[in-house]
């Protein structure tokens, strides 16, 4: 059982969560919250994504035609055999891209470019709707990005399966 932080009380600490939560409103003011903009704002600045207006529904921004749908995840040695992505049944989008971080890290990085069909195979296998992270590791990915190696998550290769 976890304990407080000795002096905190949970009005404290829903006082600061308060002004945490206000101030990470006003860092991604525009997007779908903490994850919308940690994973779009890392496409718009190294691959190229245009963003479409909040709400757009399925798809987050275009890359030149294609257009794309974004999705950020936590990851970590402990929790990556169990990491998945969910992709409703109607959704309907040209390439998924997926970035992650891990504790620690000061930049997001790229998990891999995939096209949808490829995507939306693994998808229909049950449980339906979910995608895991170590499956879209194993399908080939979009081709012709060039971004810096260290914004790319290579940490994923180490990460065992269970």
């Amino acid at each position: 059982m976890k304990t407080l932080p000795e002096g905190q009380d949970l009005k404290q600490r829903r006082e600061e969560a308060l002004r945490l939560c206000h101030r990470m409103d006003e860092l991604t003011e525009g997007y779908n919250g903490i994850h919308g903009f940690l994973g779009e704002s890392f496409c718009e600045t190294y691959v190229g994504m245009v963003r479409t207006p909040r709400g757009t529904k399925d798809v987050d921004g275009y890359i030149g035609e294609k257009s794309v749908q974004v999705k950020f995840k936590w990851v970590t040695e402990e929790n990556f055999a169990t990491r998945y992505i969910a992709i409703g049944p109607k959704t309907d989008f040209d390439w998924l891209i997926v970035v992650c971080a891990e504790d620690g890290d000061a930049e997001v990085r790229l998990f891999g470019i995939w096209e949808s069909g490829a995507v939306f195979e693994l998808r229909d296998r049950p449980p339906q709707n979910r995608v895991k992270l170590r499956e879209l590791r194993e399908i080939p990915q979009v081709e012709g990005f060039k971004i810096a190696q260290t914004l790319i998550y290579s940490h994923c290769e180490n990460h065992q399966q269970s």
